[in-house]
Formats: structure tokens, C-alpha cells, sequence
């Protein structure tokens, strides 16, 4: 059974992305037997808007430098939105490699190396694809979740995506980049349970934060990616400086 993807393939330059990156890229999917659809973005507000909107990417390949917004914000807050999909980074600037480890790419490929280099990374990505059977970086999990009406809902989302759980007045909130759910379960006890051993840190009563989502600590406060900021306990402060410490770690090993 062939694999089906979905690939945004975003530069400036339309002759480019069309007659070298997407010729490449689907030199790439036939020599892995894989089918894709391949969509076209020049200007990357128009491919954020599309991932805000909901739109699902297996790939997303990005030129970094663009004149209306360039590659590395765009990665920065398509990472908000979502982190199940692969990032490849393309460009004419070489020295841009050591300016994109937080954007977990999975490749950096410069325009002068795209005939050496390209398939082959591309490949590599594909096959971790076909393998793992799924485009999940994290585990997944289903939250059941409430409206206005309180009517029920059933959603899964990966663990990566979410950066905190809230509690006030007894009603819990899932917060993952720029939207907010309301979850069915009542008790923050059973969050707390459920997720501390899940990659996420309790920073001060009523909130659980994703650690992989930790930017930096400002005093009594901890900055997420999305730069949003989270009261910090100061009896609690050593331990996020830890935790952050071994995630910088992990990453770079």
C-alpha cells in the first residue's frame, strides 16, 4: 500500500519552487513509492494562515530568506500551531545552520548542494515516515472536551502540542499554541497525576506546563514558546532551571 502525504513547499522565488524544489521533491517521492500532494506557497503569511485555519502537513519545506516574513519565523510559529510534521529548511545562506536548532528541523539543505544533497534527505525523512506509520514526534492522547453548551466532544492531540493545562474555578484548560479547549474532567488532581510523568512541570498551583514549551525564566515568571508567560513559585524556580538545563541538553546530544 502506497503512502499518502501532504507537502507545503513555501519560497519566494516561483521559478525556483517550481522548476529545482518541486521537480526535486517528486524525484524523491518515486524513488520511495510514496504519493503526495504538493502544495505551492510564496509568501509565508499565506501558509501560516492555512495552518491556522487547520490545514495538516505531513512536510513542510522553507526557504529561510523571504522579504514579507522569512523561513525562521514562519517555523517558529507553524510550531505553535503544530509539531507533527517534518521541516525542511532550504538556503542560499550556508551560515543559517547555527541559527535554526529550535525549530527541531529535520534537515538544512543550501540551494548551491541541492543536487548532491536534496534526494537523499528527502529519502531519509520518507522512510522514518513509512516506518514509524504515523507523523507523530510525541505520543498521542484523546481529551475529551466541553462547549459553551457543554456539549461533549472527542479530541486527540499529540503531547507535544500542548503547552499547558489551567485550572481556575474548577474548570480546566487545555492550551495548545493559540487555541484553548475546556476539558470534561473536573479534578486538576487527575491532570496533575496523569501528565507530571509526562514531560510536563507543575510551575505553581492550578497550571502544568509542557517542559519541551520552557523559553526562559524571568523572575517570578516562566516564558513559553508562544511567549505567553506563566506564574513561577520561587520554591519551584531551581527545579525549572533544571528541568530546562536537560532539555537544552537532550537536544543538542
Amino acid at each position: 500500500m502506497r503512502v499518502q502525504m501532504k507537502i507545503a513547499l513555501c519560497d519566494d522565488n516561483g521559478l525556483f519552487l517550481e522548476n529545482i524544489l518541486e521537480k526535486l521533491v517528486r524525484r524523491s517521492l518515486r524513488n520511495e513509492e510514496v504519493d503526495a500532494e504538493l502544495y505551492h506557497y510564496l509568501d509565508g503569511n499565506q501558509l501560516l494562515e492555512d495552518f491556522k485555519s487547520g490545514k495538516i502537513f505531513d512536510m513542510v519545506i522553507l526557504d529561510i530568506d523571504m522579504p514579507i516574513i522569512n523561513g525562521k519565523e514562519v517555523a517558529r510559529r507553524l510550531r505553535i500551531y503544530n509539531s507533527n510534521f517534518a521541516l525542511v529548511f532550504v538556503t542560499s545562506y550556508k551560515q543559517e545552520v547555527y541559527s535554526i536548532f529550535q525549530y527541531q528541523v529535520d534537515a538544512f539543505i543550501a540551494k548551491d548542494a541541492m543536487e548532491e544533497f536534496f534526494i537523499s534527505e528527502l529519502s531519509r525523512i520518507i522512510k522514518s515516515k513509512k516506518t514509524s506509520g504515523k507523523n507523530s514526534i510525541g505520543e498521542n492522547e484523546c481529551f475529551e472536551i466541553q462547549d459553551g453548551s457543554r456539549r461533549r466532544n472527542l479530541i486527540k492531540l499529540s503531547l507535544q502540542d500542548i503547552f499547558y493545562f489551567s485550572c481556575r474555578n474548577r474548570a480546566i484548560t487545555l492550551h495548545k499554541g493559540t487555541k484553548t479547549y475546556t476539558l470534561a474532567e473536573k479534578l486538576f488532581a487527575k491532570i496533575l497525576e496523569g501528565y507530571s510523568q509526562k514531560g510536563f512541570f507543575e510551575p505553581c498551583r492550578g497550571y502544568l506546563v509542557n517542559i519541551k514549551h520552557m523559553k526562559c525564566i524571568k523572575d517570578d515568571e516562566l516564558i513559553l514558546d508562544n511567549d505567553e508567560s506563566i506564574p513561577l513559585s520561587r520554591r519551584r524556580r531551581g527545579i525549572a532551571m533544571k528541568y530546562m538545563r536537560e532539555v537544552i541538553e537532550t537536544e543538542v546530544l
